[in-house]
């Protein structure tokens, strides 16, 4: 399943929860996350977009840094968190703001790949 290979290819096994457009609720407001992960320390957040462009990566780095995420999903907290962008295709642009805040970018063509993995890791 695509969701679990993406965490295999960190080196995570066997998740514990896959969360699929799961709408969340914190502080009056509601966010769609496209792919959650959970595993026994990890968390990885996936936002799945058709063609990356910078404003999106940009939103979603905010979001990213906030710790937002652990407001949606308190019970979480404490685990590392581990972001993905997974496009069809990335502009070079879009790879670089994404490596320079340690976000992955994955993409499923012509084989499942991160992108910036080298960069990050």
């Amino acid at each position: 399943m695509f969701c679990t290979t993406y965490g295999e290819l960190l080196g995570l096994k066997d998740p514990i929860e896959i969360r699929l457009n799961n709408k969340a609720r914190a502080e009056g407001r509601t966010k769609e996350f496209d792919m959650v992960v959970i595993y026994d320390e990890t968390v990885l957040v996936n936002e799945v977009k058709a063609t990356a462009s910078l404003r999106s990566i940009e939103a979603f780095v905010n979001f990213s840094k906030s710790e937002d995420f652990f407001k949606f999903f308190p019970y979480l907290k404490g685990k590392w968190l581990i972001s993905f962008v997974s496009a069809m295709e990335f502009t070079d642009e879009a790879v670089q703001e994404l490596t320079a805040n340690k976000i992955f970018a994955l993409t499923p063509c012509p084989d499942m790949q991160i992108l910036n993995l080298d960069q990050i890791s």
